[in-house]
């Protein structure tokens, strides 16, 4: 309890809240790793973790 797996903006939500991780995190990872190095700009500037979304 209380341990964080992942990385905030790379995480999917479901993962950072509740601790469960599915396949499609992986693709959501994935594509976060696909927009930073395409934008250079990092998930934590695009993500909003009071509502949880992508900016």
């Amino acid at each position: 309890m209380g341990t964080i797996t992942g990385t905030l903006g790379y995480a999917p939500i479901e993962q950072i809240r509740g601790g469960k991780a599915y396949p499609a995190s992986d693709l959501y990872s994935l594509g976060m790793t696909c927009i930073h190095l395409l934008t250079e700009v990092t998930p934590k500037q695009l993500f909003d973790p009071f509502s949880g979304q992508l900016v």
